[in-house]
């Protein structure tokens, strides 16, 4: 395996081409949408990039506002699911608003400056973050760089997120400012990094699965460090919210939101089960209450999160762990993706491209581009859109990719090691 891959790698020349066709393909892409956009005045596209409910924009964030306002999130009228963290956060930006107003509509807080302004503060502080990591982790000389940052910024999972004014772009930043400091010679920024990857996790819990990389590297003592932040970070802010008794309502209100997921239809999800089940009803009728494909995309889980363990190149590890948090869970919505940026700007940190390495870049460019579609299928209670039907198909194809090169990488391990064994026996 080792001699193909030397075969297939690129010179320096062709490397610098590929890396110029990477980074500008998204921002090129966003361009033609803005134009497409500009031709069909709009709105013949939000279906698509953009939540569907035209009146719903940024309402992830104003909704929080309101549930998070007393303090008191996990009650039989709000309902949430997110770890308290959220609530916190969410509680300090509803501070901003004048005494009073956040228990309002939410809707009609979204038409106060001081809501706005709000809105803008808690958009920026991710974004920051994020070009700050991105600067810090990549390699690439300056101008790459900056169009990286745009391909991130532009990327339609990113963007989509953005339209939500959804918290997990805080989860994904401080995932980011992880992957960026983690092995920095700098004692206090590795401290940073692990404080963030506990941060990302008491947001939305799944980045923690990011931690594979410590013990990929062996890197036990920051691993457990990074734990002890995790569980403190997610259990303290529960004691400003009503106690950890709450914690029981928590798990409660997201155990009800994941079985309700599966009345919502098909759409906007990008997890496993339901890209198969979208293919199962489209091409074969049969119906999208099937339970096989939820086992099947736990499998799939467990084999990409042996393959972030196990596999090689940090860019490859990466992809198949930001595959696993995108497509275990049965309500994947679609700015889940936005992890699989992390593994996108990995790539460009290889010193020697290969075919693999391009292929990947390739199947993740096009994952994650904003295309001026407008074709969507309707569904139960979002419709099926051209983008999410890439995106998740692409997880699927790069999923059976990982799995291939895990398993050869494990033939190759075994075969190397079959020669010491011998030697061994006959010295």
């Amino acid at each position: 395996m080792g001699n193909r891959l030397d075969k297939s790698k690129i010179g320096d020349s062709m490397r610098g081409r590929v890396v110029l066709a990477g980074v500008i393909f998204i921002p090129l892409i966003f361009v033609c949408f803005v134009l497409a956009a500009a031709a069909l005045r709009g709105t013949a596209l939000t279906g698509q990039l953009f939540f569907g409910d035209t009146h719903d924009v940024f309402m992830d964030f104003y909704n929080c506002l309101k549930s998070a306002a007393g303090r008191d999130p996990y009650n039989e009228i709000n309902m949430v699911q997110y770890p308290p963290l959220c609530e916190l956060i969410f509680y300090f930006f509803g501070r901003l608003l004048p005494d009073g107003l956040v228990y309002s509509d939410p809707y009609g807080l979204r038409e106060l400056q001081s809501a706005s302004l709000a809105f803008a503060l808690f958009i920026f502080i991710p974004i920051a973050i994020s070009v700050y990591a991105i600067e810090e982790m990549s390699e690439l000389e300056i101008r790459h760089k900056r169009l990286l940052i745009l391909t991130v910024l532009l990327s339609s999972p990113f963007l989509y997120a953005f339209e939500r004014g959804n918290i997990i772009l805080y989860s994904f930043a401080f995932t980011l400012l992880f992957i960026a400091l983690r092995n920095s010679g700098n004692r206090f920024k590795k401290e940073i990094a692990l404080i963030a990857l506990a941060l990302a996790f008491a947001i939305k819990i799944y980045p923690a699965a990011f931690g594979i990389l410590l013990l990929k590297h062996k890197q036990i003592k920051e691993a457990v460090r990074c734990a002890i932040y995790g569980i403190a970070l997610f259990f303290l802010p529960f004691l400003g919210l009503g106690g950890l008794s709450r914690f029981s309502l928590m798990i409660r209100w997201l155990t009800q939101r994941t079985d309700l997921s599966d009345t919502e239809g098909l759409g906007a999800k990008i997890n496993f089960a339901n890209v198969i089940r979208i293919y199962l009803l489209k091409l074969f009728g049969i119906s999208d209450q099937v339970s096989w494909p939820q086992i099947a995309a736990i499998v799939l889980g467990i084999i990409l999160l042996a393959a972030g363990l196990c596999l090689q190149k940090d860019w490859m590890s990466a992809a198949a762990i930001a595959l696993a948090i995108s497509g275990i869970p049965s309500y994947s919505y679609f700015y889940v993706a936005v992890f699989l940026l992390i593994p996108l700007i990995l790539i460009f940190n290889e010193k020697e491209l290969n075919s693999m390495d391009i292929s990947g870049l390739a199947m993740l460019l096009i994952a994650l581009a904003p295309f001026p579609v407008t074709f969507m299928v309707p569904e139960r209670k979002y419709s099926i859109t051209v983008l999410q039907c890439i995106t998740g198909s692409i997880m699927l194809i790069l999923t059976i990719v990982i799995a291939a090169v895990l398993i050869k990488e494990l033939i190759s391990r075994v075969r190397s090691v079959q020669p010491l064994k011998q030697d061994g026996r006959q010295n």
